[in-house]
């Protein structure tokens, strides 16, 4: 089918979807009426029609027409969860063990995902394929990262003693100290998470932003899983508001090394977040100004 035809069909089945349901999951009769689309049978037949290959338990893209028909099934889907796909039930390779998500395209293994989140996904160019490899290694690199009570062995602990010698304050009795007010501080920001919220860290634990308190911020789930660490805020912008963006910052602020900025010490949880979203911290400062000024005026 020509590529128009397939957007057509697309948008057809993506209709039907947002009416019926995700994956028509509004009940049996929404599933049922998907399945009898006429766009949904095109698709059907285009996919298998194609000879699908697992790799290593991962599924094999290798050509172009692969490659968009798995786009397309992920960004209807809403999910590379292979029940979830709206095609499962006649997709033969779907039915098969092995997730969707998991591919090897170029000749590499990668996971799909959404661009954005998946509630933002509308089409197939909304899904890339991330190297699996890196995201490995991203992963265990934030994992080690967010180890905030500086167990033996672990990366923090060691950038922390690291830090503290440069400064010259380490002694075992502040490390002690410092690890106890850490772990204090970072069980007080998470038991203050309101319900549907999550913890985002202002520097990404996978680019070595620490698990401090001055590093957690309350935002909404799905910007912070979406988000990852690609729209952290520049280091200066960080480094101005008060962020503790590596764990020698926060040692240095601690042991009153690094002296905090005006915009640390003006600044309520809610400044930071709006200059972590706008990067605008400048702004942000000076209307916390002017409120903080009108506050100190005397009543009328």
């Amino acid at each position: 089918m020509a590529k128009n035809g397939f957007n057509e069909a697309f948008g057809a089945l993506l209709s039907a979807m947002k009416k019926n349901g995700s994956n028509g999951s509004n009940g049996s009769n929404g599933r049922l009426k998907i399945r009898k689309m006429p766009e949904y049978q095109q698709y059907v037949n285009e996919i298998n029609a194609q000879n699908w290959t697992r790799q290593d338990n991962r599924l094999v893209i290798d050509t172009d027409e692969k490659d968009r028909l798995l786009r397309d099934s992920l960004a209807l889907s809403g999910s590379v969860n292979n029940k979830r796909n709206v095609f499962y039930d006649d997709v033969p390779f779907m039915r098969e063990k092995g997730s969707i998500g998991n591919v090897v395209h170029d000749g590499k293994p990668k996971r799909a995902k959404p661009r954005h989140s998946w509630g933002k996904t509308k089409r197939a160019e909304d899904i890339k394929y991330n190297d699996q490899k890196r995201m490995d290694v991203s992963h265990a690199s934030a994992k080690d990262n967010r180890a905030y009570r500086l167990p033996e062995g672990s990366r923090p602990l060691k950038e922390v003693v690291a830090a503290m010698k440069e400064f010259g304050v380490y002694t075992p009795e502040n490390f002690i100290e410092f690890q106890q007010w850490n772990i204090r501080t970072v069980d007080d920001v998470l038991a203050a998470i309101p319900p549907g919220m999550t913890a985002g860290h202002g520097k990404a634990a996978a680019l070595g932003g620490p698990m401090t308190a001055r590093n957690l911020w309350a935002e909404a789930k799905n910007p912070n899983y979406a988000k990852q660490h690609r729209n952290d805020a520049p280091d200066d912008v960080l480094d101005a508001i008060g962020v503790d963006r590596t764990w020698k910052i926060t040692v240095g602020k601690y042991f009153k090394k690094i002296p905090k900025t005006e915009s640390e010490l003006l600044m309520t949880d809610d400044d930071i977040i709006s200059s972590l979203a706008s990067y605008d911290w400048e702004t942000v400062l000076e209307q916390r100004k002017a409120q903080n000024l009108k506050l100190q005026q005397p009543p009328k």
